[in-house]
């Protein structure tokens, strides 16, 4: 009966052991699961800054432009008195910025009506 007794207790022992390394699988499993989760996130975040970093420079960028504009005038505000030629490529350069940088259903709805106004100029100049 004795020895009945002890093989009843090495099954108890190893069913115990592998209740253990279940329990400890899946609780690794579900430590993995959220570093998975965590890395995703990490990464996300890593691109929007990366993003908002790059849109950061850019509006540096047109800001300066813009700056460079204004300087230019020499405190006229008349555009007349602008030189057209030098500020083709900013202004270009500025649209492209306002265009990356604002939501695209805005940044087409300006382009769209910028379109529409030039080509509304052409006809009434012709």
């Amino acid at each position: 009966m004795a020895t009945d007794l002890d093989q009843q207790l090495v099954q108890l022992d190893e069913l115990l052991g592998l209740l253990d390394a279940k329990a400890l699988r899946s609780a690794q499993e579900q430590l993995e699961h959220q570093i998975a989760e965590l890395t995703e996130q990490l990464e996300t975040t890593r691109q929007s800054l990366a993003h908002a970093q790059a849109q950061r420079k850019r509006l540096a960028r047109a800001r300066l432009l813009l700056d460079d504009s204004a300087s230019d005038t020499n405190g006229n505000g008349d555009p007349a008195l602008h030189k057209a030629a030098s500020e083709e490529p900013k202004e270009e350069i500025v649209k492209e910025v306002v265009k990356e940088v604002t939501a695209p259903i805005v940044a087409e709805r300006r382009t769209n009506g910028a379109e529409r106004r030039e080509v509304e100029d052409r006809r009434s100049k012709s």
